[in-house]
């Protein structure tokens, strides 16, 4: 199961999110509970780099499946893409249930 931590802080806004584990919907390589949260997490990264010039941070373990990406520069355009992000995440969570991909937020 794929588990996503989102953080937000105290006007409601997203800094961050941590992913880990793997949906095992299908077979490795052809799991597309994986491949979704996989699009959307590289798209956010891509389009805070290259879309708002904001600052962040991002850790990776393929080998995991974990993830932590923070904005460091919250600008009206990168928070706008996080909000998406978790839109995204929140449908796919619908499509596919929990038991393939489970969303927790924090405040942080």
């Amino acid at each position: 199961m794929i588990e996503i931590t989102i953080y937000q802080d105290s006007c409601g806004d997203y800094t961050e999110f941590h992913t880990k584990g793997h949906a095992d919907y299908a077979e490795e390589g052809s799991d597309i509970v994986c491949a979704a949260v996989s699009a959307l997490a590289i798209n956010l990264v891509n389009s805070v780099e290259r879309l708002t010039g904001g600052g962040h941070d991002l850790e990776q373990r393929q080998e995991t499946g974990e993830m932590t990406f923070r904005l460091l520069d919250r600008n009206r355009d990168a928070r706008l893409l996080m909000r998406s992000f978790v839109l995204g995440i929140q449908d796919v969570q619908e499509a596919y249930g929990p038991d393939y991909i489970r969303i927790y937020y924090k405040e942080v």
